[in-house]
């Protein structure tokens, strides 16, 4: 449980919706958190701008411009994935954050990856994450090539599972 008393421990995961009609960017009750079972502090939340109900957890994705145009929804309870909005429109969750160039560039596997890679390397360093786990990493990377090609070292954490150290 988190410091609010909501239950953001491992859920059981569930098939994931698209829905492109309507997206009405993330509600207004949701709130800022800190995630202490992964190690997470509200401030990361707030730099992330991932925001969270008693059911939900809100990722936004934000185009080239920097427009909020989709959100991943994660339940706290049931592992259930939901994508709203302009999904195709999306860049790397967090790339609008750090601005291209530079060192160094992290890429994980999920969310809550880069937020706890960014917050372990001292809240310094750009950590963007893939969209949809390692079996569509080769998509995303190449559809943000130009920005993560402005670096001069591409840094990949992904899961220790099949599919993360698998090349696709």
């Amino acid at each position: 449980k988190n410091e609010s008393g909501n239950d953001v421990g491992t859920p059981i995961k569930k098939e994931k919706k698209l829905n492109t009609e309507r997206f009405n960017g993330i509600p207004e009750d949701a709130s800022y958190k800190s995630v202490p079972e992964r190690g997470l502090s509200q401030k990361t939340a707030e730099f992330y701008n991932v925001k969270f109900t008693d059911e939900k957890v809100y990722f936004p994705y934000y185009n080239q411009d920097g427009n909020l145009v989709a959100c991943k929804t994660r339940g706290t309870t049931e592992k259930t994935f939901r994508s709203d909005g302009s999904w195709g429109d999306g860049t790397l969750f967090g790339q609008q954050l750090f601005p291209a160039g530079g060192r160094a560039v992290t890429i994980t596997e999920g969310e809550f990856d880069a937020m706890a890679c960014f917050q372990m390397t001292g809240s310094k360093y750009p950590v963007v994450s893939i969209r949809n786990g390692a079996g569509n990493a080769l998509k995303d990377c190449r559809a943000q090539y130009e920005y993560l090609m402005s670096f001069d070292r591409i840094v990949i954490c992904f899961d220790a599972d099949e599919q993360g150290v698998t090349p696709s």
